[in-house]
Formats: C-alpha cells, structure tokens, sequence
C-alpha cells in the first residue's frame, strides 16, 4: 500500500507560490497532480488508502510512476528558490555560487597610487612629430588673463604641460603629482630661464580640486600655483597638437626661447609615463645660448 498525507493547512490552489516553504509548495503539487488524476482517465477510488489490486497494476503503475516524476522536478526545483518581492516592487531571485558576473577591469576603480611612490621617466625623447606655429597659441589662465607663447619668444624658455583634466569621472592622480612637483621645483625651472605653463583641458569642474593637489607638494604646502595654469575649455589646444583622448593625452612640449621645439611627448593616460623633473631640466640645461 501506497499512504499519502499531507498538510490540511496547506494553501488553497490559488495561493501563490511566493513565499511558500518546501514543504507546502511540495504538498500542493502532490495535491494538484492527485486532482488531476482523480478527474482524468485515471479515476482512482478516493479512499486513504488505494489499495492495489492486480486487475489495476498497470493503472496504479503509471500513477506512480507521475507522482514520483512530480516529486523529482519538485526537488530539482527547490534549489532555486523566489523569495519575497521587495519593497521596490522587483523580485530577488537568490544568488548561487559561482554565478556572481565579474565587472569588466577597466570600470573597476584602480586604488591611488601613493604620490611620493610615482616615478616618472628620467630618459624621454620625442616620440610625436613636432608641431609647428607654437608662437600663434593663446590661452587664459585661471584669472581670465590671456597668455600667448609669442610673449616668451626671446625671453624665456616654456615647458608646456598638458594634463588629463577631470577625465573618465575622475582627476588623474599622475597629473596632480607632476603639477605638483613642478610647483616643488619652480625655482630650478626659473634659474634656467624657463617658464612653466600646465594645461587644464575641458570644463572648469573639478578644478579647484586639482588647484588644491598641485599646492599640496609632497614637503609642504605652498599658497598658490607660482606659474599660469591655463584652460583649454574647448579643447582648441588639444585639437591642434592632436592629443585627443577622453580630454587630452598627458603630453609635455619644451620650446626654447627660439621658438625651437625641443621635446614633444605624449604619454598613455592615467600611467606615470611622462618626463620626471629632472629630464626636464637635464635637457633644458643643455640648451645652448644664441
């Protein structure tokens, strides 16, 4: 003999699944499929217990044989579980191991590398073609102030520095150490003759945020940026030394006071690959008066 018993507290047919303990929802599908058996072909006597008589082997059988495939696809099915829709309205399907999608490494915030740790190049050699008309580049600082190159021919040599801007949701952390180790090292660039301009390209947001790195060097704090920090707001600049990127590749230009480009470097973005302080001023060292 076969017993079946079940819970009298189940839920009625039309409860939902939702919420239900294994037991339940296995006790109302045994249920359902038992109905539909009773009311089929297949019209078993609804006594407690059926009884199997050898005129009914083959129909008790094939009875069997559904309920013990329902109970197998219930089992199967009772490890993956819908919980309780939220709150929010959306249902939460509960996790399971090994499925948990990885985001892709390029979206996954990169851990800020130490300032005093960051190493730039020593050894650089010009690896874009030099630009020509430098003397016909105007910006404006900060201030409004209009700053030409023109201004310096003649007198001053200019170390051109093009940062990466608030680029990809963020400022980058080499920029704001190499600004910053050239507001550190001024006083050596102004011994050589030389000034220094450091391009901030794209919108101004963000920007007193990387006023505030750049005057925050590794030794001390200084009260302002000694040299012009000048705005690219449109990106004019980074059109014409073809420097395009998200805003602009990171990219450093010495021209001497002849106007004679005598480094051009473009570096890969968000690396410390870009001139050290001190190639900066071996080369500029180097440079010969008329």
């Amino acid at each position: 003999m076969v017993v079946l018993n079940w819970d009298r507290s189940a839920p009625t047919d039309n409860a939902p699944l939702t919420g239900l303990s294994s037991w339940k929802r296995l006790t109302r599908i045994i249920r359902s499929t038992l109905k539909m058996l009773s009311e089929g072909a297949l019209k078993p006597r609804r006594t407690p217990l059926f009884k199997v008589r050898e005129d009914r082997v083959g129909r008790v059988f094939l009875r069997t044989f559904s309920v013990v495939f329902v109970l197998s696809g219930a089992v199967i099915l009772s490890g993956c579980t819908l919980k309780p829709s939220s709150s929010s309205g959306q249902s939460e399907v509960s996790s399971v191991s090994g499925s948990t999608a990885s985001l892709p490494s390029s979206t996954l915030p990169a851990a800020m590398p130490d300032p005093s740790e960051i190493v730039f190049k020593d050894s650089v050699q010009s690896n874009v073609p030099i630009p020509e008309g430098l003397e016909g580049l105007v910006f404006f600082d900060t201030q409004g102030n209009r700053v030409s190159l023109q201004g310096y021919l003649g007198e001053k040599n200019v170390v051109l520095v093009f940062t990466e801007g608030f680029a990809g949701g963020m400022l980058c952390p080499f920029c704001k150490t190499q600004t910053s180790r050239l507001v550190a090292n001024y006083d050596k660039f102004a011994e050589l003759d030389t000034e220094v301009l450091v391009v901030y390209p794209g919108a101004r947001d963000h920007l007193d945020e990387f006023i505030e790195a750049a005057t925050s060097t590794e030794k001390t704090q200084v009260q302002q940026i000694p040299f012009p920090l000048v705005l690219d707001e449109d990106l004019s600049a980074v059109s014409y030394f073809k420097i395009a990127s998200n805003l602009a590749h990171p990219s450093t230009f010495i021209i001497d006071k002849q106007g004679n480009v005598r480094l051009a470097y473009v570096g890969v973005d968000m690396t410390p690959d870009r001139p050290s302080i001190a190639s900066m001023l071996a080369l500029l060292s180097s440079v010969e008066e008329p």
